[in-house]
């Protein structure tokens, strides 16, 4: 009876439960620490997430793995599980996806995030791969053109096998590119488009993304690339010229960098600034996925 009353006070009983995926993070009933789990196509990175009334989710104790040493990887979700009492884990995918345009769709559904992860086809019609998973990032100003981000059913089976043998349960797992992409879409929406057209690129080490975006829509003209755990000096040149093809002349060059090293020495940004000119290029307000999924209200 005390504990209810509690409840009712701290506003507790009216949120749900950690565990239902119809309901967006913000509004669940997250008061204990999470595991970040973010994987790319050679390595994965683990987390502590506490989620803050201020400043929000605190990112501490990052750590990295080269990716061929499960044991090694498990025995550290383990030993993080029960030093912090940790039940649940956030996944977060780097790799393994594809990005196209979708143009002529219906109208945006309820809980839209929920139906096509579990039934793609209500939303995209037919040629659903019945093993991948999709993400759709809805343009503002015409809801009817999307990006379908497709994941790889071998990439999520990867992430999802860390968890297997240690305390770790997954609550969900997600594109850092989809979360990072629907929030600045929101915000430039929210504060006004400029005239320019823009050039969107997302940096995911070791994917990037380029995504060309005007006020009115996108343009089907989409560059995804993955390279192994960065880019290392004797790939840079190579990666930066074929992303230089699809920067078009005359647009706005904004970077979203979401890894977590982004002020170290060498990072991409760095690379791309010195590639397009310090005034050529723009450096998005971008916070980390991990923060994006836990604060602004995506299930």
């Amino acid at each position: 009876m005390i504990q209810a009353t509690l409840d009712m006070l701290t506003m507790k009983a009216f949120r749900a439960d950690i565990r239902d995926h119809r309901i967006p993070f913000g509004n669940r009933d997250i008061d204990e620490n999470l595991l970040g789990i973010d994987a790319w196509r050679t390595g994965v990175s683990l987390c502590n997430l506490q989620l803050k009334e201020s400043p929000g989710v605190i990112l501490s104790s990052t750590q990295e793995f080269d990716g061929l040493h499960d044991d090694e990887l498990k025995e550290e979700i383990t030993n993080r599980a029960r030093s912090h009492y940790m039940r649940y884990a956030i996944g977060l995918l780097s790799h393994g996806f594809t990005i196209e345009l979708r143009e002529g769709l219906g109208d945006s559904l309820e809980s839209e995030s929920e139906v096509i992860r579990r039934e793609p086809a209500a939303i995209l019609g037919g040629g659903i791969e019945s093993q991948s998973r999709y993400s759709l990032v809805r343009h503002p100003s015409d809801p009817s053109q999307a990006l379908v981000i497709t994941y790889a059913h071998s990439a999520i089976a990867r992430l999802e096998g860390f968890a297997k043998g240690t305390p770790i349960t997954f609550l969900q797992i997600a594109g850092g590119v989809e979360l990072a992409l629907s929030s600045w879409l929101e915000t430039t929406a929210a504060h006004g488009w400029q005239s320019q057209p823009i050039d969107l690129v997302l940096w995911d080490a070791p994917t990037v993304t380029i995504v060309q975006v005007n006020e009115s829509g996108f343009t089907p003209n989409i560059f995804c690339r993955t390279d192994g755990s960065g880019i290392p000096p004797a790939e840079s040149s190579i990666v930066l010229s074929g992303l230089k093809r699809y920067l078009r002349s005359g647009s706005r060059v904004v970077l979203l960098d979401l890894s977590l090293e982004r002020s170290k020495e060498g990072s991409f940004g760095e690379l791309l600034s010195e590639m397009l000119g310090d005034e050529d290029l723009t450096i998005g307000d971008v916070r980390h996925p991990f923060e994006l999924l836990l604060t602004e209200g995506r299930p």
